[in-house]
Order: structure tokens, then C-alpha cells, then sequence
């Protein structure tokens, strides 16, 4: 009796055809350096005489503590009380129709969106969040979030980089701030990036802020790298509206090359990701 092998990598073919063929059409299927992922996405919508919210978020499969699920619900949950019937809110615009009856009618807007990328050389996938809220104004606001993953879950950005040793936390802000300075174009405004990165309020020792200057109690360098997407090439930091760059640029995103990023990666990422 004849035998008849099938090699491996065809039999890997055939079952992720098999999960693709019958898994409902909203799933994706990708392989990340031999990580199975899979997204489907679930909405949010709510709508009153005074509002609307209308949000999208995805299921994947590597976010297995929920991060992205459970941020827009309680981002919604928030809003909704914030802008329930009767609440204060509510009646302060009630009280202003009566003020300005000749004033369009208001209704208050948030709705949150998001992109996916993926890193094949890392195996990970970064979900980029934009936050639209409009409560009157000639323009709305909009705020970015995002969120990556590998294998183990969800990877924070202090896992990625070392802000600890050697003030990398400031020095790392003055490199991305030459980045954006070069890469902004019109919109370069070394004075904007200064101060939207901290960089502004520091003492003449470049260390020290100077909490006169910017009126605060602290100024949390790390902040400035939250945001952020792995890439084959580098990582991007993406920043909210008017953080580093006018309003009109939108959501901004620069990117450090590893090569760039090296010196100030933590041991554990470097050797994890052969870097």
C-alpha cells in the first residue's frame, strides 16, 4: 500500500484556508512571524435629541486582557453620564437656547475610530484610536490612544524603552523634538515642539524643570512616547491635535529608526527582538 505525505507547510495552508472559509466575513486572519491574529469589530452607537455617540472598536485576539474593549466602553459610559437628560451639562445648554433662541441647535458629538498596523518582523499589531468630540466651537477635538500587542499581550511603552537610566526620558524628547522639527515642514515650530514635549520648562541644566515656567507641579517625560506603533522599521509616536503642531496637521506621527531608538531600548526588548 502506498503512502501519501502531505509537508507540513501545506497542511498549514490548508487549516488557516479551512478557518478562513468558515469563519464569519468580519474576521481577519494574519500570521505575524508565526502568530495566528484574528480581528472582528463591535460598535457603540448612541443617539439622543441631545447627542451622539458613535464608536468602533476591534475584538483581537491578542489583546487578551480586553484593553481596547473595555477603553471604549468606559469612554462612553462616561460621556453618556456627562451628557445624560437632566444632567448639568444638559441643563446649561437648555439655559442657553433660552439665552440665544436664534442659535442653531446644538447637539454635542463623540465618535471613535481606529486603524490597524502590523509589524511581520516583530509579530505585533498596533490598533491607532482617534477620539472626535465636539460639544460647539467652530471645531471639535480629537485625541489620539493607541494600543500594540505581541505574543505575551499588551506591550507598554516602559518595556520598550528605558526612561530611567541617564535621564533617557529627556534626552530621548530632545531627539524626537530635532525628528519632528525636520519632518514637520510648514508646520515646523521649534517653540510648539518644545512646549507640547516639556522640553520648554527646563531649568538651564537641561535636567531640572522649572515649575514657574510652565506652571505646573511636574511635567512627566514618558508621556510623550505613549502613543506609539511598532513598525518593521522603528517606532511611531503619534500625538494629539495641537500637542507638537497646529490643528490643521491633524494627529501628527514621526518615527525613530531602531538604529535611532538602540541606545535607549531596555535589555530585555533588544534581546527579545534581536536588535
Amino acid at each position: 500500500m502506498k503512502k501519501y505525505l502531505i509537508p507540513i507547510s501545506l497542511l498549514f495552508v490548508l487549516i488557516i484556508a479551512v478557518i478562513y472559509y468558515y469563519s464569519p466575513k468580519n474576521i481577519q486572519i494574519t500570521v505575524n512571524s508565526g502568530i495566528a491574529t484574528s480581528t472582528t469589530e463591535k460598535s457603540i452607537v448612541e443617539k439622543t435629541d441631545f447627542y451622539t455617540i458613535n464608536t468602533a472598536y476591534p475584538i483581537e485576539v491578542l489583546d487578551t486582557s480586553g484593553a481596547m474593549e473595555r477603553f471604549v466602553k468606559y469612554q462612553v459610559a462616561q460621556k453618556k453620564e456627562d451628557w445624560k437628560i437632566g444632567g448639568e451639562t444638559y441643563k446649561a445648554e437648555q439655559q442657553t437656547n433660552i439665552d440665544f433662541p436664534d442659535r442653531p441647535k446644538m447637539e454635542y458629538q463623540y465618535f471613535i475610530s481606529y486603524t490597524k498596523a502590523e509589524s511581520k518582523k516583530f509579530g505585533t499589531v498596533s490598533y491607532v484610536f482617534s477620539t472626535y468630540e465636539f460639544t460647539g466651537g467652530a471645531n471639535g477635538n480629537t485625541t489620539i490612544t493607541t494600543f500594540t500587542f505581541d505574543k505575551t499581550g499588551q506591550l507598554a511603552i516602559d518595556a520598550i524603552i528605558n526612561f530611567v537610566d541617564n535621564n533617557n526620558d529627556i534626552a530621548l524628547s530632545r531627539v524626537l523634538s530635532d525628528k519632528i522639527y525636520a519632518d514637520a515642514g510648514a508646520y515646523s515650530d521649534r517653540e510648539m515642539i518644545d512646549s507640547g514635549l516639556g522640553l520648554a520648562y527646563l531649568k538651564p541644566d537641561g535636567v531640572t524643570l522649572d515649575k514657574e515656567k510652565c506652571h505646573c507641579d511636574g511635567f512627566f517625560f514618558p508621556s510623550n512616547f505613549q502613543n506609539f506603533v511598532i513598525n518593521d522599521g522603528g517606532i511611531t509616536f503619534v500625538f494629539s491635535e495641537y500637542q507638537v503642531a497646529p490643528g490643521s496637521s491633524g494627529a501628527p506621527e514621526f518615527t525613530l529608526d531602531w538604529e535611532t531608538l538602540k541606545p535607549y531600548l531596555t535589555t530585555q526588548f533588544k534581546n527579545t527582538y534581536k536588535i
